[in-house]
């Protein structure tokens, strides 16, 4: 399984070639567990995104066609050490190390795709409420701009779109997230 997310605020338009992080799967947080901070940095923010699960094998799909890879959705958090994503990006230096710790990302529970693609998605974090809008044609974008690089697996994961919201989080706090009135995400940080 790869993880791949896409520095693509919601609302906007996707750069072309697409910036793209590849997250380890050894990264991702089991559903339920809590998240420990590691102690190689002080301050943590959390950026959400809307994410897709690919359930069928692609390489080079066309848009029209990208529905037809992805079958559930939901939202992710992911966590970055502040300090030490800001003194690499200074430098001009390559910023991977803050994708490959444990725990820098944990997935919400998987949803159905909603059945009207023009319908926007609500996603409300920590009392923070935002209007997503229609997501459907940025994944298919997505999907399809992915697959001219990289074949897409069945249990692969595409994080298409950044939201708007980003959260600065520290030990003892709970974060949920709740997509379309059913909680999606719920993490404990310890």
């Amino acid at each position: 399984m790869k993880v791949i997310a896409i520095d693509h605020p919601a609302g906007s338009a996707m750069m072309l070639p697409p910036a793209i992080d590849v997250i380890v799967d050894s990264a991702v947080v089991l559903p339920g567990k809590p998240l420990f901070l590691p102690d190689f940095d002080s301050e943590w923010m959390a950026m959400f995104y809307v994410g897709v699960r690919i359930s069928r094998l692609g390489k080079n799909i066309t848009p029209k066609f990208a529905p037809r890879y992805y079958d559930a959705i939901t939202v992710a958090m992911r966590l970055v050490p502040v300090s030490i994503d800001r003194e690499l990006r200074a430098a001009g230096r390559p910023a991977a190390l803050v994708d490959i710790f444990d725990g820098a990302l944990s997935i919400g529970e998987w949803c159905a795709l909603p059945t009207d693609s023009s319908r926007p998605i609500v996603v409300n974090v920590k009392n923070s409420t935002m209007f997503v809008g229609s997501v459907i044609d940025a994944v298919n974008d997505s999907v399809s701009e992915i697959s001219r690089y990289s074949t897409l697996k069945i249990g692969d994961v595409l994080l298409p779109l950044r939201l708007g919201a980003s959260l600065s989080v520290k030990q003892g706090d709970n974060v949920s997230v709740v997509m379309d009135a059913c909680e999606v995400l719920k993490v404990r940080i310890k």
